[in-house]
């Protein structure tokens, strides 16, 4: 199956300038010839030299498809390390559709998810972690996203893991001299330089690589970032108002939004799912009266606004960082306290003060509602930061989105992001602590003095780990797991 000649639509679907059928395998010069009809003669198709002509159905009269610029990449100069060529059609459903039907029927296979990049990796042309990246950059939303991917595709772990690899094989070696000359009078392995070997080149290492992912993983999975507040604070207007658009509808009647609205937006290069919550207050009633059962409107909007606070109290317990927003132009209400009573202890909370456009002397305001706030609530002197705005005019909004960004990411992790080119991802980071469970074993093995051929296990499974990583030796299950999440056409 891995021999088979292969075929995809490797651009998104609808409509387009291009649209790229991708075909790789020993038939796709065959293919091209059969189905192609360039406009000026061709003896024989150059490597990488672009063609003008036409798609033809030889079949049918040799009807055109369309007009195309095809392209032979000869192996081993190619993505694949196969013979490849590109279709460059206009795009379109219909278009692309018959295209790859015709090319489909000429003996290319519809290729599998990720199956051209599983090719280039079986090939040699990347390790698993390129291949990773390259999924990565093509999801990549933010330019922090892309900035981690490209590093990734480049290659920036494999030297810091092939170090780490050798530091294994010379201890393995030393371990395997030992085994095989049991009866030898010298001391053939050094037990404290060996330990020392292993705690100086792979286990700090090791743990300097999960310590990144710990840091550097909100730039590679985002942050979800939630309002909080009662009804009518102006949630949903400092949201809008982020999102540079009315994603939310907006009224001057309390308890608007019913439900959870979610949005993605691009912070500084961070991405961040802003969460648009219902108003928390008293619960009302879920029970079902006589009225709700007859139908009656009232009964029912309760019930639905009890749902609603359920499901804002549920997002802060997801959330990364909490937006609670208070109302300036009013006094305090018992609910805008009670409010930090939800809270979840340990997520990080921005205290907002909205609409100071109708506030005389903010100043005073802000500094009368913080002791308010600090006397009735001991949750609220856990805050980040306080941030005033206006989100009718705009006022503080640059303000709030900065203060978003420093208080999700931190200083350690903006410094492995400038520091370090390469952070693990989830999967990377389960086999790295694989390889460290085994590497902490093997130097206990050692200072215990146990038998050689036990300490010699640790260190090949904790090299078993790091080859998970880069691809080395993984099993067909693994790697069909992981190329199924990838996109058709890649």
């Amino acid at each position: 199956r891995e021999r088979d000649t292969i075929c995809a639509i490797a651009t998104p679907s609808g409509p387009g300038g291009i649209g790229i059928v991708r075909i790789s395998g020993q038939e796709a010069l065959t293919i091209l010839k059969t189905i192609f009809r360039p406009k000026a003669r061709v003896k024989s198709f150059e490597s990488h030299r672009m063609y003008y002509g036409k798609i033809i159905d030889p079949v049918g009269d040799n009807e055109v498809l369309d007009e195309c610029m095809a392209v032979y990449m000869k192996a081993p100069r190619s993505y694949t390390r196969e013979d490849v060529v590109e279709l460059q059609s206009h795009s379109g459903y219909a278009v692309l559709k018959r295209i790859l039907d015709l090319v489909n029927r000429q003996g290319a296979r519809l290729a599998l998810p990720g199956e051209f990049t599983k090719r280039a990796f079986l090939n040699g042309r990347i390790d698993l972690s390129q291949a990773e990246a390259l999924m990565e950059l093509i999801e990549a939303q933010t330019e922090d996203e892309r900035r981690l991917a490209i590093r990734g595709l480049l290659g920036s772990g494999r030297d810091e893991l092939e170090g780490i690899r050798d530091a294994l094989l010379f201890v393995l070696s030393h371990l395997e001299v030992a085994m095989d000359f049991p009866d030898e009078d010298v001391e053939i392995v050094d037990e404290v330089a060996l330990k020392e070997r292993l705690t100086s080149e792979v286990r700090k290492p090791l743990e300097d690589l999960l310590a990144r992912f710990e840091k550097g993983r909100v730039f590679r999975e985002g942050a979800r970032v939630v309002f909080a507040g009662r009804p009518n604070v102006g949630k949903s207007s400092i949201f809008n108002a982020i999102l540079g658009m009315g994603r939310v509808i907006v009224s001057p009647v309390p308890g608007t939004t019913r439900d959870t609205i979610e949005e993605s937006v691009d912070i500084e290069g961070l991405r961040v799912v802003l969460v648009d919550t219902a108003g928390i207050r008293e619960k009302p009633s879920r029970g079902m009266d006589e009225g709700a059962r007859k139908g009656e409107t009232g009964a029912r909007v309760e019930d639905i606004e009890a749902l609603g606070i359920e499901l804002s109290l549920k997002e802060l317990e997801r959330a990364n960082l909490i937006l609670v927003v208070l109302d300036l132009s009013h006094e305090l209400f018992p609910e805008d306290i009670d409010i930090f009573s939800h809270l979840p202890k340990g997520t990080p909370f921005i205290v907002i003060f909205n609409k100071i456009d109708l506030v005389p002397s903010v100043k005073e305001r802000v500094e009368e509602f913080d002791g308010i706030l600090r006397e009735k609530s001991s949750m609220y002197k856990m805050k980040e930061a306080v941030i005033s705005v206006s989100s009718k005019e705009g006022t503080g909004l640059d303000a709030l989105k900065g203060t978003i960004f420093k208080t999700i990411v931190g200083k350690d992790a903006l410094d492995v992001l400038r520091q370090h080119t390469f952070i693990p991802n989830q999967r990377q980071k389960e086999c790295l602590k694989k390889a460290l469970a085994a590497v902490q074993a093997a130097i206990k093995g050692l200072s215990e003095r146990r038998p050689m051929e036990i300490v010699a296990m640790d260190v090949r499974e904790a090299i078993c780990a790091i080859d998970e990583i880069t691809g080395r030796g993984v099993q067909g299950d693994l790697l069909d797991r992981i190329f199924s999440t990838f996109c058709l056409g890649k």
